[in-house]
């Protein structure tokens, strides 16, 4: 059995222990009669967790005394035994007997909520999303239509539905309070990994200011740095701590921050160069360095003109080299590539997937139409 199966059942027992009526005589009786002293010893079996013989009692009084008070609540208890016992179909079944036999119950809604813990146990994804949407037009107690929530995220993101799983328990934080909110916090951080870049920007246009946001800005400026987009990373971050001064991460997002000021300025005094310096083009990428290098050299004289180090790639005519270029440029902190010229549309395909600018020297006039990180300069 699980730790979080156990959690789960225990968490039921209290509910039920604080619903189900205590058995009492009826007038002038010394003791219980039959039926709730039969109830009793079923319940001591359970809390010893004795779940056979405790279930064996719990069917007798659903036989003897299936419309008493009572009977629900033996019901149940069935269910949660099947549960521990990780019999989901069965405790599924059980659950769903109690609220079709039971509707007028205090049990009805938990059954049918227990009955989504046992579809997302068993694999059903999609019903149990049905059926938590089914149930969150209903009526439904503050607590309990928080709790539908978070099963539906955690069948949205067991179904790899990670953007929806986001939202469902966004909108449980925003009704939950105390203890519960910090768990349900805890399960919105597990989503962000599953987030692409593009997911975040969505969720964070639809939540504008609200809390979660505060999050999902957070994680954006750590997915950005670790593709090495650290001028994208910095206004994140920027728009983080001015935004939620409040929230727990800004100790280190203003850490990260400083950190990236220093990245930045680094990146403003390295430039890349990628030239066919081997290969059947060796002799038009070395004039093309020349020419280079003159400018280098004429821009360093100038007065106040600041230092930049000049880093130079061979690009052969391999488009893997050009591609593996970029990345190494990348690593070493460039703030800007130029070149290459007969591989240029895959150095500048993956130039502007790591978000660093590149101006190509090539004939294909379309090339800047792979993104706004590419340009181009060349003889008409």
């Amino acid at each position: 059995m699980t730790t979080r199966t156990i959690y789960a059942i225990f968490a039921l027992a209290v509910c039920l222990c604080a619903c189900v009526p205590k058995p009492v005589g009826r007038p002038g009786d010394a003791a219980p009669d039959r039926g709730d002293e039969l109830f009793i010893r079923a319940e001591n079996l359970f809390r010893a967790k004795s779940y056979q013989q405790a279930m064996e009692l719990y069917n007798e009084y659903l036989k003897r005394y299936p419309d008493r008070s009572l009977a629900p609540a033996a019901l149940m208890k069935i269910g949660m035994i099947h549960l521990a016992q990780e019999n989901f179909e069965e405790s599924r079944e059980t659950f769903e007997q109690t609220a079709a036999r039971y509707p007028k119950s205090s049990f009805a809604e938990e059954a049918r909520i227990e009955t989504l813990v046992c579809l997302k146990r068993e694999g059903r994804y999609q019903d149990a999303v049905k059926r938590a949407s089914a149930l969150l037009e209903g009526k439904l107690s503050a607590n309990q239509a928080v709790r539908v929530r978070v099963l539906l995220g955690d069948a949205y993101l067991a179904a790899g539905l990670p953007v929806a799983a986001f939202e469902s328990y966004a909108a449980a934080l925003k009704q939950s309070e105390g203890p519960v909110k910090d768990q349900i916090t805890v399960k919105l951080q597990g989503t962000l990994q599953a987030l692409k870049a593009a997911d975040i920007q969505s969720l964070l246009a639809a939540l504008g200011t609200n809390p979660p946001a505060g999050w999902l800005l957070y994680h954006l400026a750590l997915k950005q740095i670790r593709e090495k987009k650290y001028e994208a990373a910095a206004q994140t971050l920027s728009t983080f701590v001015e935004g939620f001064p409040l929230h727990e991460k800004l100790s280190p997002a203003r850490h990260l921050l400083a950190e990236l000021s220093d990245k930045l300025i680094l990146h403003q005094k390295i430039i890349g160069c990628l030239l066919p310096l081997s290969g059947p083009y060796e002799i038009f990428g070395k004039r093309a360095l020349r020419g280079v290098e003159l400018a280098m050299n004429r821009f360093s004289s100038q007065s106040g003109a600041g230092p930049v180090k000049l880093t130079i790639k061979d690009t052969g005519s391999d488009p893997e080299k050009a591609t593996r270029a970029i990345k190494e440029l990348l690593n070493e902190g460039a703030a800007a590539v130029i070149g290459p010229m007969v591989t240029a549309e895959f150095a500048a395909v993956e130039a502007q997937d790591k978000g660093i600018p590149i101006i190509t020297w090539s004939q294909k006039e379309n090339i800047t139409e792979i993104g706004d990180y590419v340009f181009r300069n060349f003889i008409t």
